[in-house]
C-alpha cells in the first residue's frame, strides 16, 4: 500500500488512489464494502480520452469492477488489472 500511494503522491496528479475493504478496521477512514458504480462515478468520474483505470484484487471482485467499468461507458481497453 505504501508504495502505492507514493507512487500517487509523485506523480502530480496523474495517478490517483481510492482503497476499499470489505472488512476494515475500526480507525479506516476510507471506502467500505465492495466496490460498487457509485464508488466509481464518486471518486474517478466516468470515462475520458486519456483516463485509464488499474485494477488490483481477487479474480471475483476484479470481474465485477469490469463489469461496473463498462456499464459507466469505460472502453476494455482502458481498463488494466494485475
Amino acid at each position: 500500500r505504501r508504495e502505492i500511494e507514493d507512487a500517487a503522491d509523485k506523480s502530480n496528479g496523474q495517478l490517483e488512489v481510492y482503497f476499499v475493504l470489505n472488512e476494515p478496521p475500526a480507525a479506516w477512514k476510507g471506502g467500505q464494502g465492495f466496490v460498487s458504480s457509485d464508488h466509481i462515478k464518486d471518486h474517478i468520474g466516468g470515462p475520458e480520452d486519456g483516463k485509464h483505470v488499474l485494477l488490483c484484487g481477487p479474480p471475483p471482485m476484479n470481474r465485477a469492477m469490469k463489469g461496473h467499468l463498462q456499464s459507466l461507458g469505460y472502453p476494455a481497453e482502458s481498463v488494466f488489472q494485475f
